[in-house]
């Protein structure tokens, strides 16, 4: 069965405009209209919540890992992390302008520079890496699972695991995964704005856990760690400055996904300026804060287990192995808690939710957020993720890599609606799929745009596919393909 047909078989959307009703139509529902005053409930301290869980996670909790590795000491990862933490907030403070402006998301943003049809190919970009991020995030989070419950019983931590090897996944990580769901999936059905109270609260626990796995880890091992006070290897300055300047790009490129659809999570903001001091003081601040906790703690307790653990969730099952006392039980049990509610609030806002708001722009007759994001969560457990993070391959470093094709796309937008535009659309039109339309351009499609992410995107290119197929390149391309950041936008 077609997914249209599917989707007919649910019905048509009804969308409600002030007091009179009416049908979704070919480019519009509820969710693209913009949003009425009585939906615009997002305070600073939801924003600040926002990027709070948006930047305590462990993609930046391991920012040092790589960093550190290419030579860098942690002081100088420290000062690039912030770097390019500080420019990702102010990419997302342009790119959340016109949500702020005109309560409209991001495919509206999209298609005023690449046109009605034009559009959909840059929310495809997003849609398509939501769903197999989604599905990553839910495995770490069955993983935030496993450890609470191995914390509660010694015979779940060492649960014998009955599935096939070929299945790359254990029982307990089958477990843990299906209660994770089953908490999720309720989630879904609270709407946007209805969304305040899990970010605040996501907000406080997830602060309350990485404290306190820091004070854990300063305590037990009575300092830092050698591996804090390392210094950086032996280089030329200009090869220091190329590494700090590849450290800031892949910031950049690791936030960029969700800066660019800031306009999605601005529309609900309840004052003109309810984001900005978020977007930058707070990304920036949780960002680096994140990875220096990150770097602490991995030095810290590297000399308790024995081992270098950059995943945080990982690292508390190895904690739970070495030492299985009643303290480190508990411990352990509200750590992975606090864990395991970052995976849910990082699925809802960043990967269902958002991707259901984009999803419904495509085919705006039947998919509204909610439908979208169950479509998002369904495909993206389909995809058997934990394939991806247990056996990972080609797949995941062209996934690792998909900032080489965002950045041009967030330079696009934001040149458009500031400079070209000077932050003035005519609404109505966006919404207009005829040659009646402002943003209609040539059969919905805006060349000119389309050209300059052409133009922006070929000098990463090389690199990039010597990257997927490890293959010898001229080192200038790596290196090019390594500031994606720099000269993507």
């Amino acid at each position: 069965m077609h997914l249209k047909t599917a989707l007919e078989k649910v019905g048509p959307l009804k969308i409600s405009n002030g007091k009179e009703g009416g049908k979704a139509t070919r480019y519009s529902n509820k969710e693209l209209v913009p949003v009425p005053v009585s939906d615009r409930t997002y305070g600073w301290n939801t924003f600040f919540g926002y990027w709070v869980v948006t930047g305590v996670n462990a993609s930046a909790w391991s920012l040092g890992s790589a960093n550190m590795a290419n030579g860098l000491s942690p002081s100088e990862v420290i000062g690039a992390v912030l770097i390019g933490a500080f420019c990702s907030g102010l990419v997302a403070f342009l790119c959340g302008e016109p949500g702020i402006q005109y309560h409209l998301g991001f495919p509206m943003v999209s298609r005023a520079t690449f046109g009605i049809y034009g559009s959909y190919f840059v929310v495809a970009l997003k849609v398509f890496v939501n769903f197999i991020f989604f599905g990553v995030q839910a495995f770490w989070g069955g993983q935030a699972v496993r450890v609470c419950l191995g914390a509660l019983s010694p015979q779940f931590l060492y649960l014998k695991n009955t599935l096939p090897e070929s299945a790359l996944l254990e029982t307990a990580d089958l477990v843990g995964l299906i209660v994770y769901l089953c908490v999720f999936f309720p989630l879904l059905l609270f709407r946007p704005p209805k969304l305040t109270g899990l970010i605040i609260t996501s907000f406080v626990i997830v602060s309350a856990t990485i404290f306190g796995i820091l004070i854990y880890a300063l305590r037990t091992n009575g300092g830092t760690g050698n591996l804090f006070r390392s210094p950086s290897a032996q280089m030329t300055s200009t090869e220091k400055t190329f590494k700090m300047l590849q450290c800031i790009s892949a910031v950049c490129g690791s936030w960029i996904g969700n800066c660019i659809r800031q306009s999605d999570w601005t529309r609900f903001a309840s004052g003109k300026r309810s984001a900005v001091s978020s977007q930058l003081f707070a990304a920036p601040v949780t960002i680096t804060l994140t990875a220096l906790i990150g770097i602490v703690v991995t030095s810290a307790t590297s000399e308790i287990i024995g081992k270098k653990v950059w995943q945080p969730i990982l690292l508390l099952t190895y904690v739970q192995k070495h030492d299985y006392s009643t303290a480190i039980r508990a411990g352990t049990f509200f750590a992975g808690l606090g864990w395991f509610v970052s995976q849910l609030s990082i699925n809802v806002i960043h990967n269902s939710v958002a991707a259901g708001m984009d999803l419904s722009a495509m085919i705006p007759e039947y998919i509204n957020v909610r439908r979208g994001a169950i479509l998002m969560a369904v495909i993206g457990i389909a995809i058997n993720p934990w394939r991806f993070v247990n056996a990972p391959g080609i797949f995941i470093t062209v996934l690792s890599s998909f900032g080489l094709f965002t950045a041009p796309a967030a330079g696009l937008l934001i040149v458009d609606f500031w400079i070209v535009r000077r932050k003035r659309w005519n609404v109505p039109d966006l919404f207009v799929g005829d040659e009646e339309g402002t943003y209609w351009y040539c059969k919905g499609l805006n060349w000119r745009a389309f050209a300059a992410w052409t133009v922006a995107t070929i000098p990463s290119l090389p690199g990039f596919v010597a990257k997927v197929n490890n293959s010898p390149i001229n080192i200038h391309w790596t290196h090019i393909f390594q500031l994606t950041f720099v000269f993507g936008p």
